[in-house]
């Protein structure tokens, strides 16, 4: 517990964030950190196929890397990381006709240990999408643990930690066997409730659920996207460090003698003019037409591909945008314009 950040939160805004030294004992006072968990499972940079010719007259040799599981144990999730993740689920798991091999090989065996949120960052945006402060009933982990302060900000917090899976159960037996313990009585039930309602009410950012996807199709040609990207520097910034943006590209990278190259699938960007090429150029030359379709994809049409949410309300790309773009208040913008016109 040394190594964890004691008594400090993250203050977040718009393309700012920092660290806030709040004088207190807790461990998890900040909210999401810039880097979500997605690198872990589906790495930036994977190497699919080897092709080597030692000489021109020789053949060529294809090998195809094996997949091994790696074991995880990804500890200090957030509940909007632990969505995340189902929403990666989907994606990689269950909609291609056969599971990605890399992230199926480091999912299985993922041991979870999420820590719910009771200091969300001005930038958080998941009670609107039904993903946080605290996990959902149905979510799948391991341990959930809440961490309740002391009134007195010298004093240890205390940790309610429940296990949600046998193996949660088992790695809590442990813990018990060298730390006190006791059972979670009324008084802390009661105060992980209200720790909930505290955390859900401070939370002001969102779209509404039940309008943002209709009126993001339906609003494709306003002019708002072009007052966005004067903004928008199409830096990718954005779509590298959300955590269910998941496009990829297949780059061949040789070597200086000519006689090896590699295959490999590496993370892509909507903001990337390439990424849209059909035949001899691209279909979104504008960045306007790029963002509208990040926009519009993480919001409306990934109903259609998946049956929800491609935004998990985390809120690093607003925090994380160079030039500030708060992608909430831009979708609230593109919703407001489309119900009035």
């Amino acid at each position: 517990s040394d190594r964890l950040p004691v008594g400090y939160i993250a203050d977040q805004s718009p393309g700012s964030s920092r660290l806030v030294d709040v004088g207190d004992r807790s461990r998890f006072g900040w909210a999401v950190g810039p880097q979500p968990w997605k690198p872990l499972l589906h790495p930036p940079s994977v190497v699919t196929m080897r092709l080597s010719q030692p000489a021109r007259d020789e053949p060529v040799t294809v090998t195809l890397p094996g997949r091994p599981p790696q074991r995880l144990a990804l500890f200090g999730m957030r509940p909007c990381d632990l969505a995340a993740l189902e929403t990666l689920d989907h994606v990689l798991l269950d909609a291609p006709p056969s599971a990605e091999p890399t992230y199926r090989a480091r999912r299985d065996d993922a041991f979870l240990v999420v820590v719910n949120c009771g200091t969300p960052a001005s930038t958080c945006a998941c009670v609107s999408f039904g993903t946080g402060p605290h996990v959902g009933a149905t979510q799948a982990h391991d341990l959930e643990i809440t961490e309740l302060v002391a009134a007195d900000p010298l004093d240890e917090p205390d940790y309610v930690v429940t296990a949600i899976s046998e193996r949660g159960a088992s790695v809590l037996e442990r813990v018990a066997e060298r730390v006190p313990t006791s059972e979670v009585g009324d008084e802390y039930s009661a105060a992980v409730a209200a720790q909930r309602a505290h955390a859900s009410a401070a939370i002001e950012r969102g779209v509404p659920a039940d309008r943002t996807r209709d009126a993001l199709a339906s609003g494709h040609d306003l002019e708002r996207w072009n007052e966005i990207a004067e903004q928008c520097v199409a830096c990718g910034n954005c779509t590298a460090v959300c955590p269910t943006c998941f496009c990829t590209t297949v780059n061949d990278v040789g070597d200086l003698s000519g006689t090896h190259v590699e295959r490999r699938r590496e993370w892509e960007s909507c903001f990337s003019l390439e990424f849209s090429r059909l035949g001899d150029r691209p279909i979104r030359s504008s960045v306007a037409a790029r963002y509208r379709q990040w926009m519009t994809h993480k919001l409306g049409t990934w109903h259609d591909q998946f049956g929800e949410s491609g935004c998990v309300g985390c809120g690093r790309c607003t925090t994380w945008c160079p030039v500030g773009i708060d992608f909430m208040a831009a979708a609230q913008g593109i919703v407001d314009e489309v119900e009035v016109r």
